[in-house]
């Protein structure tokens, strides 16, 4: 398949002639009678996992939640493993997703919190063979999250002398870069679109983006963590309203959007950022915090109901 690039395929692409991977990620604003049409509403699978409560599963915590989708994960056991997940699994999620009506919205490969990701001798196979787990789940979108020992804001500025395209950056961007443009050839034939979320800031990450020049290469924005990581979450959407986001995490430090909360702060003017960018697509609930008078399935039910009211569905 011919390499497109990044540039190239935001200067020429038009919805008819978009790849499924496009198709999720590259879409405008639409019109204001479209609007309600523009975000669907999921949950991810760990959030929807709740030790002691009667629900058998998380495709079933979603599902009498009445949402549409969930964020499922894959594992690894170490560094030897280049299988995202088993066909057993596969099976199951299948499954359970047939049955409860549910889409697969990403797919989470979460070895970066606890393998070095730029190190690994594996890496672009456990990245492809996450591809195409994702194909069989029928979703177009992968989370790649860089957090605790692995987290991307402890390895900024290691070494100076690394250089891209003839500028210096930090030792995780070439790094990354080095890796995700080796697999974003595969996943470009393959329609899935590689995301990451990390603790840098928005502009690094559009480095990181542009660097790799690859339509399958974005970002996953969380409203959350751009501000506990010390940036701003309007600001963020701002820069990256155009061709940047991949997909978008809902979450605040108390648990509920509609109570007052340090992070992320001014909700009505990240709605506002948001609704101005080009994103069309997955508005995926994770959580820092669950109110104690709460389930998870009314907490879930209780947001839903609070983003359905809101200007993003107006």
């Amino acid at each position: 398949m011919q390499k497109i690039s990044r540039r190239r395929f935001l200067g020429t692409a038009s919805l008819g002639g978009l790849g499924l991977a496009a198709m999720s990620a590259f879409t405008g604003c639409q019109s204001c009678a479209d609007k309600s049409k523009r975000f669907k509403i999921a949950v991810t699978d760990w959030d929807a996992a709740v030790k002691g409560q009667p629900v058998p599963d998380v495709f079933d915590t979603a599902k009498m939640a009445g949402l549409e989708g969930i964020q499922l994960s894959a594992s690894r056991k170490d560094l030897n493993d280049v299988v995202a997940m088993s066909e057993q699994q596969i099976a199951h999620n299948k499954k359970r997703l047939a049955e409860t009506g549910l889409k697969c919205v990403s797919l989470c490969v979460p070895y970066s919190h606890k393998y070095t990701f730029w190190e690994d001798p594996n890496s672009y196979k456990y990245l492809c063979s996450a591809i195409d787990v994702a194909v069989e789940l029928g979703t177009d979108n992968i989370l790649i999250p860089f957090f605790g020992k692995k987290s991307a804001m402890n390895r900024r500025g290691v070494d100076p002398d690394i250089k891209i395209g003839g500028k210096i950056v930090p030792e995780y961007e070439a790094a990354v870069v080095k890796i995700l443009k080796e697999v974003a050839p595969y996943a470009e034939k393959k329609g899935v679109v590689l995301c990451l979320e990390d603790t840098i800031s928005p502009d690094d990450n559009i480095k990181i983006v542009d660097a790799v020049n690859s339509p399958s290469v974005k970002v996953y924005l969380d409203i959350y963590n751009v501000e506990h990581y010390g940036f701003d979450t309007v600001d963020a959407l701002k820069k990256l309203k155009k061709g940047y986001i991949g997909q978008v995490h809902i979450k605040s430090k108390s648990g509920l959007l509609d109570t007052e909360t340090q992070m992320p702060k001014n909700l009505q003017q990240v709605w506002d950022a948001l609704l101005e960018t080009d994103y069309k697509g997955w508005l995926v609930l994770e959580y820092q915090a669950k109110p104690k008078n709460m389930t998870r399935v009314e907490l879930l039910k209780h947001t839903a109901g609070v983003l359905k009211n809101s200007k993003l569905f107006k």
